[in-house]
């Protein structure tokens, strides 16, 4: 609850008192009682607000950097944001009529005869439009006719097959998201790779909450459809669980091959990390290794208070990202380019990298930016326990397929500043069909013959060996670069220190030992904050996942 700053002036009166600050609470609002419904770019966005810039030499890198993205258009605030005088229906009214439906002609009788005709068919062969089907407004007919006896349709494939005939469009695309009541044998029907209307439907959008069936029979009837690359399972706007999606995930992951073929969006991940919410149940895990194979960042952080040198450790649970191998690099080298020793333990904002970064590989990670889930559980989670432990995600078990990835964020040597920092990391995984168990760890470090130990670019030529080897050269070069000038303070590197180097096994190994060793510590005060504060475990909805 935040009180509403009326103005620019009342938004630069001092807050503080005492040198203690005392926000004033108000009610929740909008910013906009009425809301125009418009897009606004960055700097049609300021300027609404009156912001004015400290340096004026700031803004046009600012706002040309936006500017290279485009706006939404007005139709997708439509869908995600209807007008109050709009509802969906079982069935969308069009705003597209037939050029000829208010006409008496012949070929339009004929046309809507034929409609009516088909509607209550268990199935029919769609060949039988091929003479009308490309005629102007007869998808808006075909439309007007489910909408007429959308009460009373079945789950049948004539129905399916009507359906796509009215919302498929000629780029391959398949948009559902208005409709409801679908069965999967509707959607089964719509996806047929035998149908030769105007070729294979590629891409599909539909709306979780208004399908009739099972995950397994949706998930059965997308399988069938092996020409889909893109799928965008949306959901109510209005739900209050994203159980379903996560639901659907599952069963994608461990019944069918969609996952590893299509590149599949799922509303629910975006919403649960707003809701502040864990979205996985992730023990134990379904995540398909092969396609979204790394689970987690251990990561160690170098400190100095006067002459004591120490680690602080924070783990990054990356599985409810769903990122593919470019994808994670990609964010990975924006993670470590940003990467500040002090900010990383005080925020929690560094994992914003991964729901930012570009799904490919490209020189400049920040102009090729684009919006994927936030990493849930880590937003989700407190920042702290309640007694002032860190809070930080439960680190889970290395088993074979996966990969576990190591970052040690170590002090330079010989540097003045005790900020001044180069990075050594390495990409983990286990040998064999024996699990590294954090409750259980090694009294050893593992050797090379339990654990495989690489670099990005050797992961990315195992997991994603489409990936053009210059290109990852030239991003660890650019991530290096960025690393110096972000810790360099003016003060040259120790002779042979690279600011980005990769850990051999024999360190990897030590790292890993270390960071298992604290993380069994964390659990155990876990469980003992919890026990010692009952009311918080209570309050807490994902206290029991990182327990």
């Amino acid at each position: 609850m935040a009180k509403f700053v009326p103005s620019l002036e009342a938004e630069r009166r001092p807050f503080h008192l005492d040198a203690r600050f005392h926000f004033e609470e108000g009610p929740m609002r909008v910013m906009d009682e009425v809301r125009p419904r418009k897009a606004l770019s960055a700097a049609e966005y300021m300027a609404k607000f009156n912001y004015e810039y400290d340096d004026a030499s700031h803004r046009p890198n600012d706002v040309q950097i936006l500017d290279s993205a485009p706006l939404v258009d007005s139709a997708t605030m439509e869908l995600i944001w209807p007008s109050a005088e709009s509802t969906v229906t079982n069935l969308p009214n069009t705003s597209v009529k037939p050029q000829s439906l208010d006409s008496d002609s012949q070929q339009d009788q004929a046309t809507n005869s034929l409609i009516q005709k088909t509607l209550h068919l268990d199935d029919f062969e769609i060949s039988i439009f091929d003479h009308v089907r490309h005629l102007p407004g007869f998808k808006a007919l075909v439309q007007q006719a489910l909408q007429g006896c959308r009460d009373s349709l079945g789950g049948t494939r004539a129905v399916g097959r009507l359906i796509r005939l009215a919302h498929a469009r000629h780029d391959g695309h398949l948009h559902l998201e208005l409709l409801k009541n679908l069965s999967a044998n509707t959607i089964s029907a719509a996806l047929d790779d035998t149908l030769d209307a105007d070729g294979p439907i590629t891409s599909l959008s539909l709306c979780t909450d208004s399908i009739r069936g099972t995950p397994a029979e949706l998930a059965t009837a997308l399988a069938r459809a092996t020409f889909l690359k893109e799928i965008c399972l949306l959901q109510n706007p209005a739900c209050e669980s994203d159980a379903l999606s996560a639901q659907i995930l599952t069963t994608l992951a461990t019944q069918t091959e969609v996952l590893s073929r299509a590149k599949v969006v799922f509303a629910g991940a975006f919403s649960s990390a707003l809701r502040k919410k864990f979205w996985l149940q992730t023990n134990p895990s379904s995540i398909p290794c092969k396609t979204f194979p790394i689970r987690q960042i251990l990561s160690r952080h170098q400190q100095r208070s006067g002459r004591r040198v120490s680690f602080e450790y924070n783990y990054t649970y990356l599985e409810d990202g769903l990122l593919r191998p470019e994808h994670f690099a990609a964010g990975f080298l924006l993670w470590l380019s940003t990467l500040e020793p002090k900010s990383y333990l005080e925020e929690k904002t560094p994992f914003f990298a991964f729901s930012s970064a570009p799904a490919f590989l490209a020189p400049d990670l920040l102009s090729t930016a684009q919006v994927t889930p936030i990493l849930c559980e880590n937003f989700a989670l407190p920042p702290t326990m309640p007694d002032d432990t860190v809070c930080s995600p439960r680190v889970r078990d290395l088993v074979p397929r996966s990969w576990t990835v190591l970052v040690s964020q170590e002090l330079n040597p010989g540097a003045r500043n005790t900020d001044v920092c180069h990075i050594r990391y390495a990409f983990v995984r286990v040998r064999g069909p024996q699990s590294i168990v954090v409750e259980a760890p090694l009294a050893s470090p593992p050797g090379p013959e339990e654990l495989e130990v690489v670099g990005l670019k050797e992961f990315l030529s195992i997991m994603a060996p489409e990936v053009d080897p210059s290109i990852i050269d030239a991003c660890l070069d650019n991530t290096a670069r960025k690393i110096t000038t972000l810790n360099s303070r003016d003060e040259p590197w120790a002779s042979g220190v690279e600011p980005l180097s990769v850990l051999g096994g024999a360190d990897a190994a030590d790292i890993l030992l270390e960071c298992l060793g604290d993380a069994k510590a964390l659990n155990r005060k876990y469980r003992k904050a919890m026990e010692e504060d009952p009311e918080s475990k209570s309050n807490s909805p994902s206290s029991t996942h990182y327990l």
